[in-house]
């Protein structure tokens, strides 16, 4: 039993390391919204680099139970692609780049030049 127990608690102090981050968002701009059903909202764009999806929306909204952040994946338009949210979507908050950090992102100014993340410079790693 004592192995067991020892295994777990390695586990343990494996998930508490924190891990550099390999994801990256940059603002790239404002999404203009309607609004008609009492909500304030604001909604933002991301480029990002490292993770699943190459554009982020990220949805702060004051809604009728409070408010709340959500992440979905979009295009270069703007357009949301799928509107099942994504990690790092919460409530409780309107902060688009804690809901970006949640998943994983560092916020960064320019994702071509940035190397600090360990990402490629070459442009063309963008397409």
């Amino acid at each position: 039993m004592s192995g067991v127990k020892g295994f777990c608690s390695s586990i343990k102090k494996m998930s508490s390391k924190v891990l550099p981050a390999k994801k990256a968002a940059k603002f790239d701009s404002h999404i203009p919204i309607v609004v008609g059903s009492g909500r304030q909202s604001d909604m933002r764009l991301y480029e990002c680099m490292g993770g699943d999806h190459r554009w982020l929306i990220v949805s702060a909204v004051h809604a009728w139970s409070g408010p709340e952040t959500y992440i979905f994946p979009a295009n270069e338009k703007g357009e949301v692609t799928n509107w099942h949210e994504l990690d790092g979507s919460f409530q409780g908050g309107m902060d688009h780049e804690l809901a970006l950090q949640n998943a994983g992102y560092e916020i960064v100014t320019d994702l071509k030049s940035d190397s600090a993340l360990g990402f490629p410079t070459d442009e063309n790693w963008l397409q």
